[in-house]
């Protein structure tokens, strides 16, 4: 399909530790019913940068012909929604609403909240099933854009790195000690840290999970992802993949963020000062001579996950031969 993308503001009245409600920016990919007349999107990811898309246009008309399966995405530890922009475009083309949640506080947006890692782990999960709940209202809205396009029984929920954990949580529960939401039918964490949960977490997860993981991850050792696969296989289906070679930011757009700054005549020397510091070892590791290759890492993420959410969650077994 041909994509388009909306960035919209959810707020969440019940959590009143922020004042108003906590706030959440809610970057949206859809199938489009055409892009003609319409511009290609820019993701904002500072006041001065942008990012092409690839596939999405702004505001294009919504191919509502159908109900569509829902997505949502997790951002990595003080990340941005915006880390993983070729998958989102990727998963909405292939016929998915597709939701990154800014977790503010724990991303790159600019937030009087402070920086907290424990109220970060408190904040994932009560924000994917917010991103949910918003999605699921304006589908009621017959006034409004999403108007019976989005399917209650088919949402799925991935993540990296951070998000990944939290993906992992919102079906095994004890992550930020939220309770798990039932309404989430897959899960697919990404890079993530499963060793914070529990064997018997792991074993009761009752959805079907697939583990993407890279051999070379430093952050998050693989090793989590194996004792996942061990644990989980009793009550659904389980897949385990590694990409060998690869590094835990293989799995964002890292290349294409850097070169957008070396466009604009930043090196990375210059990179701490306009508050990207953070991307300087990703870049060495992910993008220089001598790494795996990035398009190849993008490649294999996104063959497996339209593989994995086209067979367990919209139901399409011609996808099993990926898988």
């Amino acid at each position: 399909y041909e994509v388009g993308y909306r960035l919209t503001q959810a707020t969440d009245s019940s959590r009143d530790r922020e004042v108003g409600g906590r706030a959440l920016p809610l970057h949206i990919w859809y199938p489009a019913s055409t892009i003609e007349g319409y511009s290609p999107a820019a993701y904002p990811l500072a006041d001065f940068f942008q990012l092409s898309a690839s596939l999405a246009y702004l505001d294009a008309p919504l191919l509502d012909d159908r109900r569509w399966p829902l997505l949502v995405f997790s951002h990595g530890f003080d990340g941005t929604p915006l880390q993983s922009t070729p998958l989102m475009e990727t998963l909405a083309s292939h016929g998915f609403v597709v939701v990154a949640v800014d977790h503010i506080g724990n991303s790159q947006s600019p937030s009087p909240l402070p920086k907290d890692p424990q109220q970060a782990a408190a904040d994932r999960v009560p924000d994917l099933s917010f991103a949910i709940d918003t999605m699921l209202e304006d589908a009621q809205d017959r006034l409004g854009f999403w108007y019976r396009a989005i399917d209650p029984f088919r949402i799925g929920v991935t993540g990296h790195g951070f998000g990944g954990s939290a993906a992992m949580g919102i079906a095994a529960g004890s992550f930020g000690e939220a309770p798990a939401d039932p309404r989430v039918k897959v899960i697919l964490p990404v890079a993530g840290d499963m060793e914070v949960f529990s064997d018997v977490a792991h074993s009761l997860v009752p959805v079907p999970l697939l583990l993407l993981g890279a051999s070379l991850d430093s952050t998050v050792p693989i090793a989590g992802n194996a004792r996942a696969f061990d644990l989980n296989q009793a009550l659904q289906p389980v897949w385990n993949v590694v990409i060998k070679g690869a590094t835990h930011s293989h799995f964002a757009d890292v290349c294409a963020i850097a070169d957008g700054l070396f466009a604009l005549g930043l090196e990375p020397a210059d990179w701490p000062g306009i508050g990207a510091g953070d991307l300087v070892e990703p870049w060495l590791s992910t993008c220089t001579a001598g790494a795996f290759p990035i398009a190849e890492a993008q490649r294999l993420q996104s063959l497996y996950t339209v593989a994995f959410f086209k067979l367990h969650l919209a139901g399409d077994g011609r996808y099993m031969r990926f898988l």
